[in-house]
């Protein structure tokens, strides 16, 4: 689930969402060109790769916060 809480047009350089990843689900390997992207972690746990060479393992708990560059 994807829930956008602040669109990019509406702002001048941010944009915001809610993201549920569901136990078992995974998301697409993929880069952002136009920003970096924060994330918070609310509940649950979970692993975030970060990168590509060397590939960063995050592993991520309820008030957990992290950072992936642009483009990476």
């Amino acid at each position: 689930m994807i829930d956008l809480i602040l669109d990019r047009k509406d702002s001048e350089v941010a944009e915001a969402f809610l993201v549920r990843v569901e136990p078992g689900e995974t998301v697409p390997v993929h880069a952002h060109e136009h920003g970096e992207q924060l994330f918070y972690v609310l509940e649950g746990e979970g692993e975030m790769s970060v990168g590509a060479d060397p590939v960063q393992l995050l592993q991520l708990r309820p008030g957990d916060f992290a950072r992936t560059p642009r483009a990476v």
